[in-house]
């Protein structure tokens, strides 16, 4: 019950595994990343919380290392992305060459499916909300034990993207 009405949960309950998803600075590595909170971007929950990812050198990664799933099962990983002044976000899910990467371009709509290793990308979709986000939600096949939760590549230096809602499930 909540607060004493009854209710009945009609979807699965789940856990994220990116613990800390929306606090950066409690990731695991940077690299030529500057991380940041924008309190002028309104995230998808209707608060001053987004996140900017900017590049600072030529290559940038975020990444949420070491954690655990379980082998041969299937996986959904999903964020919110608004455009900043760079379109394109890539996330990674694996470790070394066993991971799930997709690509998405905010401008175009559309997808780059990059399903690398031993790792199977099932589906993927976008979702565009009303405030400039754009739900971005992946099903694959885990097959590894230890997974990293990365974002990667921008482009150029200062090249930054809005994110919000991590999650790994």
């Amino acid at each position: 019950t909540a607060g004493g009405i009854p209710f009945i949960l009609d979807e699965p309950q789940r856990t994220n595994l990116v613990t800390y998803s929306n606090q950066l600075n409690l990731w695991n590595r940077f690299n030529n990343i500057t991380k940041s909170i924008d309190t002028v971007v309104v995230d998808p929950e209707g608060n001053l919380a987004s996140k900017y990812l900017k590049n600072s050198s030529s290559f940038a990664l975020a990444s949420k290392d070491n954690i655990s799933i379980v082998a041969n099962s299937n996986y959904s990983f999903s964020f919110f992305v608004r455009k900043g002044n760079f379109s394109i976000i890539q996330l990674e899910v694996g470790f070394n060459i066993n991971n799930v990467r997709i690509s998405y371009n905010i401008d175009t709509n559309t997808f780059n499916n990059v399903s690398s290793g031993t790792q199977t990308l099932i589906s993927s979709s976008s979702e565009l909300l009303q405030n400039g986000f754009v739900r971005i939600t992946a099903v694959f096949i885990g097959t590894i034990t230890n997974v990293n939760f990365s974002f990667l590549g921008f482009s150029q230096v200062n090249d930054f993207i809005y994110i919000f809602g991590s999650q790994l499930e």
